[in-house]
C-alpha cells in the first residue's frame, strides 16, 4: 500500500468533526500513516488536547489563525505556548489580507510574529497561511530562524524561488490536479523539500466528492509523479521521509 502523509488537515471543521474517530480510522486503511491536525483558533486548540486518538497517526498542530486575530487575547497566547510540547508543529498561523476589518492588519502582523517567536525559541516547525499576502509574509520570515512549511501557497514563482531558496518546505494541496499554479511549484521544487496536505474539509480533488480526506492525496502523489518523472512509489516515500525530517519523528509503515 502507498504510504500517505497529510501534513495540514483540520479535524475540528464540519463534516469531518461530526466523526473523527471513523474518518481517522477509515484513512488509516487507506494507508494514511500521518494527519496533523491544524488548529485555527483558541477552542480548537484545548479540543486537540482532549482528544484521544486510538490509530495512533494523528499529530497537532497549535496556532490561531489570522483571520482570528482580533479574537485572540494574551492569555490564549500563553496557553498555547504552555502546551506546545504537545504539538510537533505550529499552525495555521500566518498573514490573510482577504477582506481586512479595521486594526485588524496590526492584530495579524502582532500575532503571526508572536509565533514566529515562538518556533524560534522551540524550533518546531511553523505552517504557514499567506492568502492575499505572499510577500509580506516571505519578508517576515527571511528575517527570522523559523522552521517554514508553506501551506497551500499561491504565490509569484518569484517567491517561491525564494522560499526555496531558502530552504523552507512547499506543502502541496490535493486540488493540485485543477490547479497550474501548484503544478508549477512542483516542476520548481526539489523533491526533497515538498510536503502533501489536504487543507480538508476542503479543497478536494474530486468534483464529486466533499469532504475531502487525508487518502485522497493519493491524486497529489500521481500528479507529482507525472510532474517529475518519476515511480509513484518513489515520491511516496520521498515525502514521508521529508514529513520525518521535517517534524522529527519517525513514523510506522
Amino acid at each position: 500500500m502507498i504510504p500517505i502523509v497529510d501534513d495540514h488537515c483540520h479535524l475540528w471543521f464540519p463534516p469531518i468533526s461530526e466523526e473523527v474517530e471513523e474518518y481517522i480510522e477509515r484513512n488509516k486503511k487507506e494507508g494514511v500513516i500521518a494527519i496533523i491536525n491544524n488548529s485555527s483558533s483558541i477552542e480548537q486548540v484545548k479540543r486537540s488536547l482532549e482528544f484521544k486518538d486510538s490509530q495512533g497517526i494523528l499529530f497537532n498542530a497549535f496556532g490561531i489563525h489570522p483571520i482570528h486575530a482580533l479574537e485572540a487575547r494574551q492569555e490564549d497566547l500563553l496557553f498555547i505556548e504552555k502546551n506546545i510540547d504537545k504539538a510537533i508543529a505550529i499552525g495555521e498561523v500566518g498573514l490573510d489580507y482577504a477582506n481586512l476589518k479595521e486594526g485588524e492588519k496590526e492584530k495579524q502582523l502582532e500575532l503571526f510574529e508572536f509565533f514566529i517567536r515562538l518556533s524560534e525559541k522551540t524550533q518546531k516547525p511553523l505552517i504557514v497561511h499567506s492568502r492575499a499576502a505572499a510577500r509580506e509574509v516571505v519578508e517576515l520570515l527571511e528575517s527570522s530562524n523559523a522552521r517554514v512549511v508553506m501551506h497551500y501557497f499561491a504565490g509569484r514563482k518569484w517567491l517561491v524561488k525564494k522560499i526555496l531558496d531558502h530552504g523552507w518546505m512547499l506543502s502541496i494541496p490535493t486540488n493540485i490536479v485543477k490547479l497550474q499554479q501548484l503544478q508549477d511549484n512542483v516542476a520548481l521544487a526539489p523533491m526533497d523539500q515538498l510536503l502533501t496536505e489536504t487543507d480538508a474539509p476542503w479543497l478536494s480533488p474530486y468534483k464529486d466528492k466533499y469532504p475531502n480526506e487525508s487518502r485522497y492525496i493519493i491524486e497529489t502523489l500521481r500528479k507529482i509523479a507525472e510532474i517529475k518523472n518519476l515511480a509513484l512509489e518513489e515520491v511516496a516515500e520521498q515525502i514521508v521521509r521529508n514529513f520525518e525530517e521535517t517534524y522529527k519523528v519517525k513514523l510506522e509503515r
